[in-house]
């Protein structure tokens, strides 16, 4: 319901700034009123995109069984997520495109546009609520999205430990050829981590920074969450001991005389 409120509102933005616009976009020589249209339709499918992300992460969040199943299996969420992101990508390129212009173009002269904005008020007026109410999505996911990945991220750590212990065990009589093969698999197992931190529209130096500046208003999030906190708990646990189990039995074999390997 919430989310079918803001497309409400949304629309009715959308089409007052069209109103307002109208007169002046034919004109292609106008090249500020032609880049305010564009962004009108840009946010649009942004808003639109983070809506359809609000509606199933907070489903996966506030649903026990749905959060259950996402625990068990996190690959349908992130197919999903993947899938809007794509949705988002070819919607915005067909704009560009259509305005005859490229998101490069369109990103350097957004800086050019200032006076004209002064100039009309009620169009700038408008970009900034589709932009604020941008903002306020973005900060109504970041926590429920956060603990979301962070269980993603246990899940796939727990995933990639998993390989790297049969990996070591398989090469436990040839200290060099499991060397040579963590190198390459390293690659691959990082990558993955990487596609993860993608798919919730991230970076791993992002992730760590949220924790940094949103560890006090985890807490009551998580108490609010009791599954999601234990779920996170447990995990941690698992990945813990894991990469433990993972550690000793490399450096019994690195350590070995002779092993010649990094320690």
């Amino acid at each position: 319901m919430e989310h079918e409120t803001s497309n409400h509102g949304l629309r009715v933005i959308v089409a007052g700034l069209s109103i307002l616009l109208l007169p002046v976009f034919s004109r292609a020589e106008l090249a500020p009123d032609s880049y305010c249209q564009l962004t009108v339709q840009i946010q649009s499918k942004e808003l639109d995109y983070l809506g359809k992300v609000d509606i199933l992460t907070q489903k996966d969040c506030e649903d026990k069984d749905c959060f259950k199943w996402f625990c068990s299996d996190t690959g349908y969420y992130l197919s999903q997520r993947v899938a809007m992101q794509k949705e988002l990508a070819d919607a915005k390129a067909a704009a560009f495109t259509a305005a005859g212009t490229t998101a490069k173009d369109y990103a350097a002269f957004q800086d050019t546009i200032a006076g004209y904005l002064e100039a009309n008020p009620e169009v700038k007026a408008s970009l900034d609520t589709l932009a604020s109410q941008i903002n306020q999505l973005k900060d109504k996911l970041r926590m429920p999205c956060y603990c979301l990945l962070t269980i993603a991220h246990a899940k796939q750590n727990l995933a990639n430990t998993s390989e790297h212990i049969d990996l070591v065990r398989q090469y436990s009589n040839d200290p060099q050829a499991l060397k040579e093969q963590e190198q390459a698999k390293r690659k691959e197992w990082d990558a993955k981590i990487e596609a993860l931190f993608a798919a919730f529209d991230t970076t791993g130096q992002e992730y760590l920074l949220f924790m940094a500046k949103n560890g006090p208003a985890l807490k009551p999030y998580l108490d609010k969450h009791p599954a999601i906190k234990k779920a996170i708990d447990d995990l941690s646990g698992q990945v813990v001991a894991l990469l433990r189990q993972c550690e000793e039995l490399r450096d019994s074999i690195v350590k070995a005389p002779g092993a010649g390997l990094p320690k």
